[in-house]
């Protein structure tokens, strides 16, 4: 079974990223041939800001911690490139590492037939939404991390990975199964 791996984005304000680069699309699921600057992001919370393990800026760019990745890699995860980012929060000058994360592999494993979606116009395999995900295991590859080529922005994870991250210490990280999720809130 595979599972989606989530942030826990309600638990933070925006992350905007302030490097000027080159337009990569870090949800194609393909590495970059091109090297890539180091990455500056920044938010601003005055208030008792907890910094997660996982971050999702409006960049779509996942930024994931040190100890995050080592988790991944400790469930045997390895097709992911990563990237040194740093992020700051402007109201307090605090300035963590995280690791911006290019997921390689992207996978068409939707059930079309039991998910609940509105299809995207003029594209044969992306959705516009879903409102009841449904997985398809028999087209998962085997693979224990991908994107989901129908929603791009979401990355499943296989029941070892979903069973090791979730029994780590990560903060702001979701494990969820695919029809429990109700769609994006933000």
């Amino acid at each position: 079974m595979h599972y989606l791996l989530r942030s826990a984005r309600e638990t933070y304000p925006s992350i905007v990223l302030r490097t000027a680069i080159e337009q990569l699309d870090w949800v194609s699921g393909v590495r970059f041939v091109r090297p890539m600057p180091p990455l500056e992001f920044e938010f601003e919370s005055p208030h008792g800001f907890v910094w997660p393990d996982y971050l999702r800026p409006n960049s779509a760019i996942p930024l994931f911690s040190a100890t995050m990745c080592d988790v991944l890699q400790s469930a045997g995860v390895s097709n992911i490139d990563y990237y040194p980012a740093r992020v700051t929060n402007t109201a307090t000058g605090e300035t963590r590492a995280y690791n911006a994360a290019n997921i390689i592999g992207m996978v068409a494993a939707m059930d079309r037939g039991l998910s609940v979606y509105e299809p995207a116009r003029r594209h044969p395999v992306m959705v516009r939404s879903i409102d009841r995900l449904v997985i398809d295991e028999g087209r998962c590859q085997g693979l224990r991390l991908f994107r989901l080529a129908e929603y791009d922005l979401l990355v499943l994870v296989d029941e070892q990975v979903a069973r090791i991250v979730g029994s780590a210490p990560l903060t702001g990280v979701r494990i969820e199964n695919p029809v429990d999720w109700d769609g994006f809130a933000d």
